[in-house]
């Protein structure tokens, strides 16, 4: 660690100490602009700070808007790593016993209104349907329009499954279990009538990981609910949680666990829910926070 990253790192110890009164044995780190820099890359250095925190007894996982699928295999390869959150905290599955843990998905009624309300606009409709994401064919040719973002358009291209027809008619015939629903607009005021369409929709919530899209999941689904049913089956009080994050549909986890943390490079509003903040996601932020949590929790003897 170089000496800009001690002193970071005891800035963090600072904050912990001022707001943190008990060890911290559960960690869910969000993926994109948490865990992943800019190029959407795990650094050497966070992964050491992973392999560290898991090696002192702390869980530490994903959570992520990210399907089942999307999840990086580096970071649930890495020792000590069991358990994820994903599609925004509407499933926890073990990866041990590849059994979910908790799982809240969106009614049946509730996906017809928002075919209905949302199918029709300009921009993508996706389906989080049993741990993948699926797509309709016919939209792929206008992602670069509705998908601005290059590394989000070839993280897209590389894990989305095409099915031929409308999303309406896929999930009448296919059925499963859908987490969410997730659109991108390359027009904001395409996404902003998309917005207004959602108020009128009861039993959702609505969030953003990204400035273009829009994230529907079921309303008692998010990551904050997920962490405390996952602390719950690992008997682990929440005072003793943890959870950092960027962006809006990391504000759940970050307000329900014990000790919220928002990156350097997070939302001004994250930043005002969270405890303690750490460095950018360019600064590895994250491995600053986890060799923090590990110092702290040495004075409790773990």
């Amino acid at each position: 660690m170089s000496a800009s990253d001690g002193k970071a790192k005891r800035d963090v110890l600072e904050q912990l100490k001022r707001c943190q009164h008990r060890p911290i044995r559960l960690i869910a780190l969000d993926l994109d602009g948490t865990v992943y820099n800019d190029r959407k890359e795990i650094s050497g250095q966070t992964v050491q700070a992973i392999r560290r925190a898991t090696a002192s007894g702390i869980h530490v996982l994903p959570a992520s808007g990210r399907p089942l699928d999307g999840i990086d295999p580096r970071f649930l390869a890495i020792d000590g790593v069991r358990f994820c959150i994903y599609s925004n905290g509407a499933a926890v599955r073990d990866e041990k016993t590849k059994t979910i843990v908790y799982h809240r998905c969106l009614k049946k009624e509730t996906l017809e209104l928002l075919f209905d309300q949302l199918e029709c606009l300009d921009g993508t409709f996706e389906l989080y349907r049993d741990g993948s994401v699926y797509a309709s064919r016919r939209q792929k040719e206008h992602w670069e329009t509705w998908i601005p973002n290059a590394a989000i358009r070839a993280y897209v291209e590389r894990t989305r499954i095409l099915v031929d027809g409308s999303m309406r008619e896929f999930y009448r015939t296919a059925g499963g279990f859908v987490e969410k629903v997730n659109c991108s607009y390359g027009d904001p005021s395409e996404r902003q009538k998309a917005l207004e369409r959602l108020q009128q929709i009861p039993g959702i919530v609505v969030t953003s990981g990204l400035p273009e899209n829009i994230e529907i999941n079921e309303e008692k689904a998010d990551k904050g609910e997920a962490l405390l049913a996952l602390a719950r089956h690992l008997g682990i009080p929440r005072e003793e949680t943890m959870a950092c994050g960027d962006s809006s549909n990391d504000a759940a986890m970050i307000v329900k666990s014990g000790c919220g943390a928002a990156m350097g490079n997070a939302d001004w509003q994250i930043k005002q829910l969270a405890d303690v903040q750490t460095c950018s996601n360019e600064e590895d932020g994250v491995a600053v926070l986890l060799h923090a949590v590990v110092d702290w929790n040495a004075q409790f003897g773990l």
